[in-house]
């Protein structure tokens, strides 16, 4: 079964780097762009293979269609980035701002 991660840029000036990540729970996590695209590459180590996560490079606007075992995997480490950047999220700007 195919699961999906769609992406969409944060358009609040003082998070313009971040990234809106939706994922199928519903869940949002606001992540730096820089670590989305770095996440891509650790899963296409992971995986051997890249394609599940395709359209890279393109993170902006996309929907991402991966299997059962790495969306679990991703969504996992999406939580761990996203609770390494907190601080900067509450600094610069609440959530609730978006």
């Amino acid at each position: 079964m195919l699961r999906s991660i769609k992406t969409v840029p944060c358009f609040n000036p003082r998070l313009k780097d971040f990234l809106v990540v939706v994922t199928e729970e519903p869940k949002v996590y606001l992540i730096p762009e820089a670590e989305f695209r770095n996440l891509i590459l650790e899963a296409g180590r992971k995986f051997r293979n890249l394609c599940p996560l395709a359209p890279y490079p393109n993170v902006l606007g996309c929907e991402w269609k991966t299997n059962k075992r790495t969306y679990e995997w991703f969504v996992k480490r999406l939580k761990e980035v996203q609770e390494k950047y907190e601080w900067i999220i509450n600094a610069r700007g609440q959530i609730n701002d978006l």
